[in-house]
Protein backbone atom coordinates (compact mmCIF):
# COMPACT_ATOMS: atom_id res chain seq x y z
CA UNK A 1 0.00 0.00 0.00
CA UNK A 2 1.34 3.40 -1.04
CA UNK A 3 0.34 6.35 1.10
CA UNK A 4 0.05 9.78 -0.49
CA UNK A 5 2.46 12.45 0.63
CA UNK A 6 0.76 15.58 1.89
CA UNK A 7 2.70 18.82 2.06
CA UNK A 8 1.39 21.46 4.45
CA UNK A 9 2.34 25.02 3.61
CA UNK A 10 2.09 27.86 6.11
CA UNK A 11 -0.60 30.44 5.43
CA UNK A 12 0.76 33.95 4.93
CA UNK A 13 -1.14 36.75 6.60
CA UNK A 14 -2.28 39.54 4.31
CA UNK A 15 -0.88 42.86 5.42
CA UNK A 16 -3.10 45.91 5.24
CA UNK A 17 -1.07 48.77 3.80
CA UNK A 18 -2.45 51.91 2.16
CA UNK A 19 -1.21 55.30 1.02
CA UNK A 20 -3.39 57.96 2.61
CA UNK A 21 -1.75 61.07 1.18
CA UNK A 22 0.39 61.99 -1.82
CA UNK A 23 1.64 65.47 -2.59
CA UNK A 24 4.12 67.00 -5.04
CA UNK A 25 5.60 70.47 -4.94
CA UNK A 26 5.87 72.70 -6.91
CA UNK A 27 2.69 72.09 -8.88
CA UNK A 28 2.69 72.33 -12.67
CA UNK A 29 6.48 72.08 -12.89
CA UNK A 30 8.16 72.37 -16.27
CA UNK A 31 9.96 69.43 -17.89
CA UNK A 32 13.21 68.59 -16.09
CA UNK A 33 12.31 70.63 -12.99
CA UNK A 34 13.18 69.20 -9.57
CA UNK A 35 10.05 68.47 -7.52
CA UNK A 36 9.62 67.02 -4.03
CA UNK A 37 7.04 64.30 -3.52
CA UNK A 38 5.84 62.91 -0.20
CA UNK A 39 3.52 60.05 0.65
CA UNK A 40 2.01 58.93 3.95
CA UNK A 41 1.78 55.15 4.28
CA UNK A 42 -0.62 53.52 6.75
CA UNK A 43 -0.08 50.05 8.26
CA UNK A 44 -3.26 48.35 9.52
CA UNK A 45 -1.38 45.22 10.61
CA UNK A 46 -0.31 44.31 14.15
CA UNK A 47 3.33 44.01 13.03
CA UNK A 48 5.69 46.64 11.62
CA UNK A 49 6.40 46.39 7.88
CA UNK A 50 9.42 47.47 5.81
CA UNK A 51 8.53 48.84 2.39
CA UNK A 52 9.99 50.50 -0.66
CA UNK A 53 8.00 53.51 -1.83
CA UNK A 54 8.44 54.29 -5.54
CA UNK A 55 7.49 57.71 -6.91
CA UNK A 56 6.63 58.16 -10.60
CA UNK A 57 5.75 60.89 -13.09
CA UNK A 58 3.70 59.96 -16.14
CA UNK A 59 4.31 56.24 -15.52
CA UNK A 60 8.11 56.55 -15.26
CA UNK A 61 9.61 55.45 -11.92
CA UNK A 62 11.95 58.23 -10.80
CA UNK A 63 12.76 57.81 -7.10
CA UNK A 64 12.48 55.30 -4.26
CA UNK A 65 12.74 55.42 -0.50
CA UNK A 66 12.88 52.62 2.07
CA UNK A 67 10.64 53.07 5.11
CA UNK A 68 9.48 51.02 8.09
CA UNK A 69 5.88 51.59 9.10
CA UNK A 70 5.08 50.75 12.74
CA UNK A 71 2.27 48.35 13.64
CA UNK A 72 -1.06 50.18 13.41
CA UNK A 73 0.72 53.40 12.53
CA UNK A 74 1.96 55.51 9.65
CA UNK A 75 5.22 56.73 8.17
CA UNK A 76 6.14 59.29 5.53
CA UNK A 77 8.36 58.80 2.51
CA UNK A 78 9.84 61.74 0.66
CA UNK A 79 11.94 62.03 -2.48
CA UNK A 80 13.06 64.67 -4.96
CA UNK A 81 13.31 64.00 -8.68
CA UNK A 82 13.24 65.74 -12.06
CA UNK A 83 9.93 65.71 -13.91
CA UNK A 84 9.76 63.75 -17.14
CA UNK A 85 7.35 65.96 -19.06
CA UNK A 86 5.96 69.46 -18.89
CA UNK A 87 2.78 70.21 -16.95
CA UNK A 88 0.22 68.88 -16.37
CA UNK A 89 1.66 65.79 -14.64
CA UNK A 90 0.26 62.45 -13.48
CA UNK A 91 2.08 61.45 -10.29
CA UNK A 92 1.88 58.17 -8.36
CA UNK A 93 3.39 56.49 -5.31
CA UNK A 94 3.52 52.70 -5.05
CA UNK A 95 4.72 50.41 -2.25
CA UNK A 96 6.40 47.02 -2.46
CA UNK A 97 6.63 44.18 -1.56
CA UNK A 98 3.18 44.82 -0.05
CA UNK A 99 1.24 46.55 -2.82
CA UNK A 100 -0.54 49.88 -2.32
CA UNK A 101 -0.78 52.81 -4.67
CA UNK A 102 -2.14 56.33 -4.88
CA UNK A 103 -1.95 58.76 -7.75
CA UNK A 104 -3.35 61.97 -9.16
CA UNK A 105 -3.19 64.06 -12.31
CA UNK A 106 -2.87 67.82 -12.26
CA UNK A 107 -5.65 69.69 -13.95
CA UNK A 108 -4.69 70.98 -17.35
CA UNK A 109 -7.51 73.50 -17.63
CA UNK A 110 -9.75 72.69 -20.59
CA UNK A 111 -7.20 70.19 -21.94
CA UNK A 112 -6.82 68.20 -18.70
CA UNK A 113 -7.92 64.63 -19.31
CA UNK A 114 -8.76 63.88 -15.69
CA UNK A 115 -9.35 67.45 -14.55
CA UNK A 116 -7.20 67.09 -11.44
CA UNK A 117 -9.13 64.11 -10.08
CA UNK A 118 -7.52 61.35 -8.03
CA UNK A 119 -6.88 58.07 -9.81
CA UNK A 120 -8.34 54.92 -8.35
CA UNK A 121 -5.19 53.10 -9.45
CA UNK A 122 -5.82 50.08 -7.28
CA UNK A 123 -9.03 49.46 -9.23
CA UNK A 124 -7.23 49.95 -12.52
CA UNK A 125 -4.52 47.50 -11.48
CA UNK A 126 -7.15 44.85 -10.76
CA UNK A 127 -8.89 45.29 -14.11
CA UNK A 128 -6.11 43.85 -16.30
CA UNK A 129 -5.82 40.46 -14.49
CA UNK A 130 -9.60 40.04 -14.49
CA UNK A 131 -9.76 40.80 -18.22
CA UNK A 132 -6.99 38.24 -18.86
CA UNK A 133 -8.84 35.55 -16.89
CA UNK A 134 -12.09 36.25 -18.75
CA UNK A 135 -10.26 36.12 -22.11
CA UNK A 136 -8.52 32.85 -21.18
CA UNK A 137 -11.87 31.35 -20.16
CA UNK A 138 -13.43 32.40 -23.48
CA UNK A 139 -10.56 30.89 -25.47
CA UNK A 140 -10.83 27.64 -23.49
CA UNK A 141 -14.57 27.42 -24.16
CA UNK A 142 -14.03 28.08 -27.88
CA UNK A 143 -11.38 25.34 -28.09
CA UNK A 144 -13.61 22.87 -26.23
CA UNK A 145 -16.53 23.65 -28.55
CA UNK A 146 -14.29 23.18 -31.59
CA UNK A 147 -12.99 19.85 -30.26
CA UNK A 148 -16.55 18.74 -29.51
CA UNK A 149 -17.63 19.53 -33.09
CA UNK A 150 -14.58 17.74 -34.49
CA UNK A 151 -15.37 14.57 -32.47
CA UNK A 152 -19.03 14.50 -33.63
Amino acid sequence: MILPVVTVLPVQATLTVSISDLSVSPAFAGAGTFVTSSATVQNGDSNPVSLTVTFSDSGVNLATQQITVPAGGSASAQASFRTVTGAPHCYAATTSPVYATKGFCESGGSTGVLGGTSLATIGLSLLAPVAAIVAAGGITLALLARRSRKNN
